[in-house]
């Protein structure tokens, strides 16, 4: 266990900031620059800190340290298999050590070491209300990624963020959820069975606001910014004009990240993001290839990477799959396609759910989930 002898100053500073309402990421980084070392804040006199605090936010952090215990905090967070990593921490993601505002600390519920794995971390980010062609996007394309042993980072949202983040889990991958709330805080409710899955497949759900911190809408315009902070590149899949996932795509080039967006039907809506992504140099992406070749690699499909390969799938079933990887298709137009009877077609979509291979969509179409 941790006792309080063996904190460092880093630790300690970052919890107290972190805490502490009146100091934001880059007026932390701005107190470290003018400090140099951790050890220094930490040792920091009354003159120093009024100087660069100036004398009321002085004053305010002064009665936040009277009522606060950063270590006792720490050793309580423990309790809760909630881990407090630092920016000299190991653990810290290196990538987003390099934004303009990396945050103070992260929070972290699962695999601390999840999240500076000598991997490639990679975005996945879009609409809490996809099509039934953005779905089937998402899972495709992350579904491949996964494979080919790149990190998921997502932000556990409903929609395009769940389904990224689900095609992982069934891939036996890890990746990374970042919330805009505490990570003690499951939101939205719905993805409870989503943020344990992804914790017991050796994950991590992160977060820079301390736990118990509720949810409002400028935290997660923060949260965009570590999605992309953390990973070297961002699929945005589909979203609305002025959505969540175009701030992120944002962040994402001010980072210095590369912009991936699948070509999306005219009539939609949710084609506005992508489509005006293209029109100003992302990256067409149709295939997780596309992805995969900007970062040096390329989609592994020898047998040890065949999803399919323990299921012992019958030559009909494959031919099932084949089809429905195509487009999705509702039981009778599979039937129509593969000149089956609709009970035989019924007979092995059952199968080939129950194996965990296929799911009905939304629309009552029938798509391939890994």
């Amino acid at each position: 266990m941790l006792t309080l002898h063996i904190m460092n100053e880093a630790l300690i500073n970052s919890v107290n900031f972190s805490y502490f309402k009146g100091v934001g990421p880059v007026n932390f980084k701005a107190l470290l620059s003018y400090f140099k070392t951790h050890k220094n804040l930490y040792n920091a006199s009354i003159s120093e800190l009024k100087e660069c605090l100036g004398s009321s936010l002085y004053e305010k952090f002064v009665v936040f340290k009277n009522k606060f215990n950063a270590e006792s905090e720490i050793l309580r967070l423990k309790k809760e298999n909630i881990e407090v990593i630092d920016q000299t921490s190991p653990h810290y993601p290196r990538l987003l050590l390099e934004i303009t505002d990396p945050p103070i600390c992260l929070y972290v519920k699962g695999s601390c070491e999840s999240l500076n794995l000598n991997k490639t971390y990679f975005a996945v980010v879009g609409t809490r209300k996809p099509t039934s062609y953005g779905e089937y996007v998402t899972r495709k394309i992350t579904s491949e990624l996964a494979r080919s042993n790149f990190v998921i980072v997502s932000g556990l949202a409903i929609g395009i963020d769940a389904i990224s983040h689900s095609a992982s889990v069934a891939e036996k991958a890890v990746t990374v959820a970042v919330l805009g709330c505490g990570v003690n805080i499951i939101y939205p409710k719905e993805n409870y069975l989503l943020y344990e899955e992804i914790i017991r497949n050796n994950g991590a759900v992160v977060s820079e606001f301390p736990p118990d911190t509720t949810t409002i809408k400028g935290y997660f315009v923060a949260r965009n910014r570590v999605i992309s902070g953390i990973s070297g590149g961002v699929l945005v899949v589909e979203g609305l004009k002025n959505s969540g996932s175009l701030i992120t795509a944002r962040y994402a080039l001010n980072q210095g990240r590369e912009v991936f967006a699948p070509p999306c039907p005219i009539n939609s809506p949710y084609s506005f993001v992508p489509n005006l992504l293209l029109k100003e140099g992302a990256k067409l992406t149709t295939c997780a290839n596309d992805i995969l070749q900007e970062f040096g690699e390329m989609l592994n499909t020898n047998d040890n990477c065949d999803p399919y390969k323990n299921l012992n799938l019958t030559s009909d079933l494959l031919d099932i799959i084949k089809t429905l990887k195509e487009e999705p298709l509702t039981a009778d137009e599979l039937a129509l396609k593969l000149n089956l009877t609709i009970s035989l077609a019924l007979s092995k979509i059952t199968t080939c759910e129950i194996l965990g291979v296929l799911r009905k969509n939304k629309t009552g179409r029938y798509e391939v989930i890994r």
